[in-house]
């Protein structure tokens, strides 16, 4: 099923692949915010509301 959209996707990846080099570290970080923020926000939404 997923073969031929893995096959038109290919070349871009290939040729975006210093720009996913550059994303991977921020993504990771994003992900390391959002892993410190997601229970101070859960602790904080009833102050919110």
């Amino acid at each position: 099923m997923l073969g031929p959209i893995f096959a038109k996707l290919r070349p871009t990846l290939v040729t975006s692949r210093p720009k996913l080099v550059m994303l991977g570290p921020i993504l990771v970080n994003l992900r390391l915010m959002l892993v410190m923020i997601g229970p101070t926000l859960l602790t904080y939404r009833p102050m919110l509301l």
